[in-house]
């Protein structure tokens, strides 16, 4: 969908705001609500209100191109369409990848070499996704949005990571550098105020 379950939303900008990312790629951008939400979190907070103002690139992936809408021209410098598995080899770095609600969309083989893919393009990738398998068909007549796979704490045990669940959902914060992980201070804030 074009949209997901607003439950990992404050996890994820909470991510966000510690890592302080100067570029971000969005896998999966859907409606566009993480680049909007990076641009207010990134830009407007600190007064940059006009997109001529803003200095972070902000790009986002998406296959399913009927979801195209303005957001996506006010938020983002480049939405690429089509297949990440494929796309993400020839992207630059970013900061931060997010992964919002994406992953499960893939079979477990590939969306863990999608995963090592991300992690060697991305300084830190942020996974946010159903907590385990969910029934998901297509939608709107998109075959992309049928789930094909469920993840849980234990498929990022081959990555530094940091993860939670949210409730329905689960959060993952990747990288190849543990140390780089701990200094970003990514308990959830519930969890740090008791």
């Amino acid at each position: 969908m074009p949209t997901s379950s607003f439950d990992h939303v404050s996890s994820v900008m909470h991510i966000v705001e510690q890592a302080q990312p100067e570029s971000i790629l969005d896998v999966g951008v859907g409606f566009g609500k993480w680049g909007i939400l990076c641009r207010e979190m990134l830009e407007a907070k600190h007064g940059r209100l006009r997109p001529s103002e803003w200095w972070l690139r902000i790009d986002g992936i998406e296959i399913h191109a009927p979801y195209e809408n303005p957001l996506w021209h006010l938020a983002y410098g480049h939405v690429f369409q089509g297949d990440v598995t494929t796309i993400i080899d020839d992207l630059d770095h970013y900061d931060l990848i997010i992964v919002g609600d994406v992953i499960e969309h893939l079979d477990k083989d590939a969306g863990t070499e999608l995963l090592h893919k991300l992690v060697q393009r991305g300084t830190l990738v942020v996974v946010a996704t159903p907590r385990g398998y969910m029934q998901q068909g297509e939608f709107l007549g998109n075959e992309y949005e049928a789930h094909r796979s469920g993840w849980e704490a234990q498929d990022f045990a081959g990555f530094p990571h940091v993860s939670w669940d949210t409730g329905l959902t689960f959060v993952a914060a990747i990288s190849s550098s543990e140390s780089y992980l701990r200094s970003l201070s990514l308990a959830p804030p519930l969890r740090r105020i008791g």
